[in-house]
Order: C-alpha cells, then structure tokens, then sequence
C-alpha cells in the first residue's frame, strides 16, 4: 500500500473534502509580494508521477489463485528520473534569481512507508530549520519512462501535465494549507512551458514591488513542535460540535471549471451523519474553517489511502494492477493540529472504502464501539 496525496485518483478527494489545493487554477498568475522579501528563505517541494492507468503482468492463474506478484516498480518513480528533475528546477531557479533553502521530494516522501502525519512532521521539521517563510511546490502528474532517462534522452519537455503552486509557510500543517495560502497557481502541459511562463512573470515584475518586508513574527523563532497522532478519539468529542468542510465538485459553464457546492453529495453524508452520528456536527464553507484555525474545535477530515486492485484477465491471460484511491476518516484537532485515528492507521487505510459516504459510516461505527454506544 501506498500513501499519495495527489494523484490524479485523488482529485476528487482534494475538490470534495481537503482543502482545495487546485481551487485557484482558473485565476491568472500573481505574484505575491514576498517571493523577494529578505529572510524569506524560500523552499522547494516537488511530486513527482506517473501517468495514472493499468499495469498488465504476466501471469499464471490456478484454480482461480493468481500466482504472480504486482510490480510495484511500475507505479514508482525512479531516483534518476527525480535526480533530473532536480537538475532542471536548480538552473532553472538559479537563472531567475531562486536559490531555495531545502529541495523536498515529497512524492518519494509519499512513498515511504511512513503515515501521513508522520511525513507532515518531517517536511515540517526541515523547513523550521531552514527558516523558511514560503514555498514554490511543483507536482508533475507525468514523468518520462525511466528508461529515456537512463539512455538520456529525456528533456524538460519530458515532464508533463506541470503545476506550480505558491505557499506562504507560517508553520501550519502541511495537510492543511488552505487556499487562501496559495498565492496562486498555475498549470502547463509540461515543465518547460511552465517554467518559462514563471520565468516571463519574474522579469516583468517591478523587484520593487516584490520586496516587501514580511511584517509577522517568523514562525521559526518558535519551538518546533511534532504534531502527535493518537489511536484513540478525543476524549471531549462528544462536548463538542465536529466540523466538515461543505463538500465541493467541478463544475463546467462556458468551457471553464468553476468550483460549486455538492448538495447531492453534501445531502448523502448529511443523511449517515443524522442517523448515526451520535454527537452534534457542522458543515461550514472553507472560508470559516480557515478562521478556525487554532480554536478549540474539532475537524472531521477525509484522507487517503491508494491500494493496489489486481484482475484477472481472462482473455488474453494474467493479471492487470492499478491503483485506486481509498477514503477514510480521521479526526484533527485545530487547535493544535494534533490526529486521532480512532483506531489502527493500517488497518483504517486497509479498511478505507472507495465511497465517502461508506467511509463516514465505517467512522461513525467505530466511535459508536470507541465509546461503547449502542
């Protein structure tokens, strides 16, 4: 099993339930005043993919048992094709006056086999000790097969469906930066192209009006602080009202996405938390929610888990694997930003359901047996 956060797979998870890191796609470039601010120490984060579909493998079936192994190796990303691509955003950044503090792999981070509170913390850990104040994010939803790159013969053109995001980082949660923290985002059909356009935005910006001073305390001049995960619920839960991010969906007018309210979806969760949820809960926009940050409220967050789905192909023999996006949920405490799994991350990721409706059903099940209600 898998962790990653960003998946094509994933995107209907990130619409519907996180915090929507695509939402300001549509709105052109800005760039926010503090990419040249000093001590601004900027970061690099960077996911690397591969494009998203079926891996066929050869075979034998015995009496309906597939004897065979899936080749993980197949939905991976190589360390020579992410040691290129560090290549490639090093000179890049350097020619328009970037020299970031830390370089993050944080899809090889998604990868390991570590929870995601756990990578929170690691990716946190290193941008406090850097004293870094923002973050360029890059993800590459398709990477050049890792034989091109061992032969040489993959270019910036070689990695496609490119994205660039822009984070002020004031020591909050990476799971929960909200869209009101990217300072913009942009997508091109691959890195060159977005480079280049990030490049073109650079040098006509007036660096004047790109230094001004960040004015708040930096959050590095605090005690780091790991955020704990507990196997347990909260322990006041049932005193407190749980709140969920209304849910969100694309919607297409014009040729153009926008973001709208889910009320079927919004309605089906609404209806398994009233017949089983034995607490008071809310569904709030994102816009609250973000001012909820640091208040002693409780949040009902949806996450993901990607598992390997293996068929048999009947037709031409063996067996084709995908991997395919499972939910579960698990509770964060905003105060602190602190997890409660209600149960065994491993076994939540291995129980987590394709449906998220199901998934908050399977939740409310086990806070009902946690505390013993009928």
């Amino acid at each position: 099993m898998k962790k990653d956060f960003h998946k094509f797979g994933m995107v209907l998870l990130l619409i519907i339930m996180s915090f929507p890191r695509i939402g300001t796609a549509q709105k052109p470039m800005k760039l926010p005043d503090y990419l040249f601010a000093e001590g601004a120490n900027p970061a690099v984060m960077f996911t690397l993919k591969k494009s998203p579909g079926k891996v066929r493998n050869n075979s034998v079936t015995l009496g309906g048992i597939v004897l065979s192994k899936t080749n993980m190796s197949k939905f991976e990303v190589g360390g020579d094709v992410a040691s290129l691509f560090t290549t490639y955003l090093v000179e890049d950044l350097e020619n328009i006056g970037f020299s970031p503090e830390v370089y993050i792999d944080k899809g090889a981070l998604e990868d390991a086999d570590m929870s995601f509170v756990k990578m929170d913390n690691y990716i946190r850990e290193q941008l406090h000790k850097n004293k870094v104040r923002y973050i360029l994010e890059f993800v590459i939803y398709v990477t050049p097969d890792d034989k091109i790159v061992e032969k040489g013969k993959a270019t910036r053109e070689s990695f496609k469906s490119a994205s660039l995001m822009i984070h002020q980082y004031e020591g909050g949660s990476m799971e929960i930066i909200t869209v009101e923290n990217y300072s913009t985002m942009t997508a091109k059909a691959d890195y060159k192209l977005l480079m280049t356009y990030f490049r073109g935005k650079v040098k006509k910006a007036p660096r004047e009006q790109l230094s001004v001073a960040m004015e708040e305390e930096p959050y590095c001049d605090n005690d780091f602080r790991a955020y704990k995960e507990d196997a347990g619920f909260p322990p006041d839960i049932k005193d407190k009202v749980v709140l969920l991010p209304t849910p969100r969906k694309y919607k297409i007018s014009g040729g153009k996405y926008t973001m709208v309210d889910d009320e079927k979806l919004k309605a089906s969760l609404t209806k398994e938390l009233d017949k089983n949820y034995p607490f008071k809960y809310r569904f709030v926009s994102y816009k609250v929610l973000d001012a909820k940050r640091g208040a002693q409220e409780y949040l009902l967050e949806a996450k993901v888990a990607l598992v390997i789905r293996t068929r048999i192909d009947q037709e031409k023999g063996g067996t084709t694997s995908q991997q395919v996006p499972r939910y579960y949920y698990v509770v964060r405490d905003l105060s602190n930003n602190d997890v409660y799994y209600g149960g065994d991350s491993r076994e939540l990721e291995e129980s987590a359901d394709r449906n998220l409706v199901v998934a908050i059903k399977y939740f409310n099940k086990r806070l009902k047996a946690d505390l013993g209600i009928d």
